[in-house]
């Protein structure tokens, strides 16, 4: 009967999460779109109008306007994406990107403004005036990020400081945006086993929304063709975006596993795969697809994180495509019996879908910070992330405690060990504690996925009050010590 009502209750607290975060991330969309559709505005606003007036009609102009913005979509996007993950990117993406950096920023600024003097019943003084203020505070904030930014990373970050992730490029091999623009068209390609195919579906579908386009504005007053394509194309910007990102989540790579390992690149700055790696890998996926094999579930995905912080998470929407992810500084602080409690500590997530309800619950925490990262920390997107990202960490402090538990009595029944889950926790929670904490910062976003809390890192400011609201509201753990009482009272009850 307990059992139950907490069950019910943890019921009622997804439902309530889950109301927030649709509120949050609606808000967080919604103001994307209006800023690219703002800064799509500006762009094509020059093209509208020459096709206008050298074809005598605006109805007629919207279809080559609708290319044009298409290939400038293309372009800016393959830009921005050659800047935050090439190491060596070239001098014409640099500056393409920064255009369309700040022309999304500067339409999310005059946006902000109109929408502050509207409501205020303000006059054109007031709204120059406002958005002057607004300016200056974004200029303000993007320096206060970058030092932040700055004073996280460590000497050899600053000696040789880039935004760019590592990959396996040459430095001495710059890449543009053509070479990025090729990527993307053989991805279009693969989108159906004969490359024709995918060509002829994307070429058909473009054609149809430039056919729809054309009779909209055959209807349309001429006053809302060039608003009404910078929607449609914001919209199908955004969509896009939203729609790789549910494919990708489905596909079992999700915005919480890419997450963790952007932190984990940072840490490690390791690439390379050694032989040992592969011999480790090859031990976890059998030690995995034996303990699997108890649990009644299917096999997932065994990976190896270069990090040495030790750590162990479970992500994934389903037991078939769910991925666990240990790090290198797992395996060597633990021996084979604490490895082996862990693995199905992390297996009992799948088992009974944790795993899957704590991915939903983080993956806009996580969609929020790729959406600062994609807009360079803007802050007109910047305020409504922070929102969406503090109400995702709220969702998931809600739930995962319980789970926490639960979690334990499903390792011990997978192996019938609680001694060793209970001296795995031991070893990790005194591990954390000596670890530097530049090592754990990276991974705030999915602490809430590992089998222990990180250690807590004291402030000389507030101290009290943020522990309170760390672990208290935004608390993702049980106590350590009390499951591992847990777990030593099962211990001593079999004896």
């Amino acid at each position: 009967m307990k059992r139950t009502r907490v069950r019910a209750a943890l019921w009622g607290r997804m439902a309530v999460s889950v109301g927030f975060l649709v509120l949050a991330m609606g808000l967080l969309v919604a103001i994307e779109v209006v800023s690219i559709g703002l800064a799509s505005g500006v762009a094509i606003s020059l093209p509208y109008l020459v096709f206008t007036l050298a074809l005598g009609s605006s109805s007629l102009a919207v279809v080559p306007t609708g290319v044009v913005y298409g290939g400038l979509a293309l372009a800016a996007g393959c830009a921005v994406r050659v800047v935050q993950s090439e190491p060596a990117p070239t001098e014409t993406a640099i500056e393409v990107a920064a255009v369309t950096y700040l022309l999304v920023m500067l339409s999310s600024i005059v946006a902000t403004g109109y929408l502050l003097v509207s409501v205020l019943g303000g006059s054109l003084r007031a709204a120059i005036l406002v958005c002057g203020v607004l300016v200056a505070a974004v200029v303000v904030s993007w320096l206060l990020y970058a030092a932040v930014d700055w004073s996280n990373a460590d000497e050899t970050e600053r000696s040789g400081y880039s935004v760019h992730e590592p990959t396996t490029v040459a430095a001495d091999e710059p890449v543009g945006i053509t070479t990025e623009m090729r990527s993307v068209l053989e991805g279009i390609g693969e989108l159906t086993d004969r490359p024709a195919s995918g060509y002829f579906g994307v070429t058909l579908a473009g054609v149809v929304v430039l056919g729809l386009c054309f009779a909209a504005a055959t209807v349309v007053p001429t006053v809302y063709h060039l608003p009404g394509l910078a929607a449609v194309g914001s919209l199908c910007i955004v969509g896009l975006h939203i729609g790789t990102t549910i494919r990708s989540e489905y596909a079992g790579e999700s915005a919480v596993l890419r997450d963790l390992e952007r932190g984990e690149r940072r840490e490690s700055r390791a690439t390379a795969t050694t032989r040992a790696d592969d011999h480790d890998l090859a031990t976890l996926q059998a030690t995995v697809g034996r303990l699997a094999a108890q649990a009644d579930v299917p096999t997932p995905t065994v990976r190896i994180g270069s990090s040495a912080t030790p750590r162990a998470i479970t992500v994934g929407y389903r037991p078939a495509t769910s991925t666990v992810v240990v790090s290198r500084g797992l395996l060597e602080t633990l021996d084979d019996r604490e490895l082996e409690a862990v693995l199905a500590h992390e297996l009992a997530h799948v088992v009974h879908r944790d795993a899957a309800v704590m991915t939903f619950l983080a993956l806009p925490a996580a969609n929020a910070s790729a959406t600062v990262d994609r807009h360079v920390a803007n802050p007109v997107l910047a305020i409504p992330a922070a929102v969406t990202y503090a109400v995702s960490r709220w969702c998931v402090a809600l739930v995962s405690s319980y789970r926490e538990y639960v979690a334990d009595d499903g390792a011990v029944a997978i192996t019938g060990d609680p001694a060793a889950l209970a001296s795995a926790l031991e070893t990790l929670d005194a591990e954390l504690e000596r670890r530097p904490a530049t090592d754990l910062r990276d991974h705030r976003s999915t602490a809430a996925f590992s089998i222990v809390p990180p250690p807590w890192e004291e402030h000389r400011f507030f101290d009290r009050t943020r522990r309170v609201i760390a672990r208290g509201i935004f608390g993702t753990h049980p106590d350590t010590e009390t499951r591992i009482d847990r777990l030593r009272t099962a211990v001593d009850g079999r004896d």
